[in-house]
């Protein structure tokens, strides 16, 4: 392996750790897998879910506006999903301010 290559992959590595950091800090993950995998909206509503642990956790109300251009039938399936998923608090960290 050529030296750029693992610099390469080291900063791959750093990426990834800074990603489930910000994540962690402000949405919040799964307290297995320490990801999530986005949110649902159920109306005004949005749910951070983790589908491998079949997790969710409420997020907040109007905090993406995406839900504005749904139809209630794509709620009403959110709704369907996370009724086999269990809510959750989930995996937080808060960074402080120097």
């Amino acid at each position: 392996m050529t030296k750029k290559k693992k610099q390469h992959e080291g900063r791959e590595e750093v990426i990834e750790v800074a990603t489930r950091i910000a994540d962690a800090a402000v949405f919040g993950v799964c307290p297995d897998c320490l990801s999530n995998d986005g949110y649902l909206n159920i109306r005004s509503s949005q749910y951070f879910v983790c589908h491998a642990h079949q997790f969710f956790w409420f997020y907040g109300v109007d905090m993406f506006d995406d839900w504005r251009f749904e139809l209630a039938k794509t709620w009403r399936a959110s709704e369907e999903l996370l009724a086999g998923y269990q809510l959750i608090n989930p995996f937080t960290i808060y960074l402080a301010a120097e």
